[in-house]
């Protein structure tokens, strides 16, 4: 199978470093607390306005990019996956907000390949991409998505399996082809199991 693998969400657990991060830099800089554990962005969670929530994106993004560790395992059940003969491809949104300026996609670009270096997760390919994730699995052909935003889960499990990475954020997910994990050994299992549906768009 190609496998389509997220970054944020996913790889990461950038839920709880929106808590934790998020907790410290709105309560010392504007005196907010945790409004919405469930909601999805910053703004969201902490009542806060999109300058605010930039501003907190700007003070610590390189840190999240860089230093901010894969969840435990994704390394060893990547591995596994290949050793199966899976195909995996990092599919990410990052660099999207960056297209009017290349040296700043170029450097986010290097520090995500760095990042997945440093933590030793293997990929066959990588696209960065600002646009709808389900254009892209059509168009490379992908057989399973691993993802964690709502949007993108609902949208894509339209067309073929998704594993959804639980999160509060995404608890409205559900359907057909759409199986929650709750880990990456979770994910090996799944994908082991052979309970996945072909992606309609293969099917003639």
């Amino acid at each position: 199978m190609k496998i389509a693998v997220d970054i944020d969400g996913v790889l990461t657990n950038v839920e709880q470093f929106q808590f934790n991060y998020g907790s410290r830099f709105f309560m010392s800089k504007y005196d907010k607390t945790i409004k919405n554990p469930n909601a999805y962005s910053l703004s969201d969670m902490f009542n806060a306005n999109e300058h605010q929530e930039l501003e907190f994106w700007e003070e610590n993004l390189e840190n999240y990019d860089t230093k901010e560790p894969a969840r435990a395992f994704a390394s060893d059940v990547i591995d596994e996956l290949k050793t199966l003969g899976h195909e995996i491809i990092i599919m990410t949104a990052r660099c999207g907000d960056f297209d009017y300026n290349e040296e700043k996609n170029n450097h986010m670009k290097q520090i995500t390949k760095n990042w997945l270096l440093k933590n030793n997760i293997s990929y066959d390919e990588i696209i960065f991409t600002p646009k709808e994730k389900l254009e892209l699995c059509i168009e490379n052909k992908i057989d399973l998505m691993i993802e964690d935003k709502a949007s993108h889960v609902m949208k894509i499990s339209k067309i073929m399996p998704v594993l959804c990475f639980d999160a509060k954020y995404n608890q409205e997910c559900f359907g057909e082809n759409i199986i929650r994990v709750y880990s990456w050994y979770d994910v090996l299992s799944k994908i082991k199991s052979n309970n996945l549906n072909e992606p309609s768009y293969k099917i003639k």
